[in-house]
């Protein structure tokens, strides 16, 4: 996710500054940045005693599964408010984005409910997530 957002901010503040974006590219790269941040995250909860027992450190083992957790929820929040207040050009691109945000927001919920310590949970979260970013996606067709 640092490195997509590191191009686009190259893209938008670099030598490319005098190109006008559409705002819907910007939309569209902020939400997916946000997204993959909050799933790299939460997938990091997952794999915390692994982590911990190598040695690497990651934001569940520095901070705890707890924070990691608040963390990803907050992230996923920015996500759906990213895609969610905009402008729509039709009911289907409304209904996809609400969809998406609450199929993205209800695994985030239960992730921070379990604190980060149900795996299944986790796991669950993170594959939901795929589907939360293809209805986002698909609301911007």
């Amino acid at each position: 996710p640092l490195t997509s957002a590191a191009a686009t901010l190259d893209l938008l503040l670099g030598s490319a500054s005098t190109m006008k974006l559409p705002p819907a590219l910007i939309r569209v790269t902020l939400m997916l940045f946000l997204s993959f941040w909050g799933r790299e995250l939460t997938m990091d909860i997952n794999d915390a005693p692994e982590d911990d027992a190598a040695n690497i450190p990651t934001v569940p083992v520095v901070y705890s599964r707890k924070f990691a957790s608040r963390a990803a929820a907050g992230l996923a929040m920015a996500a759906a408010s990213v895609s969610l207040f905009r402008w729509y050009t039709g009911w289907r691109q409304f209904l996809l984005s609400v969809t998406g945000c609450a199929w993205h927001l209800w695994h985030a919920w239960g992730v921070v409910k379990s604190q980060g310590e149900d795996s299944e949970i986790v796991e669950h979260a993170v594959e939901g997530g795929k589907l939360s970013v293809l209805l986002w996606m698909a609301s911007f067709l």
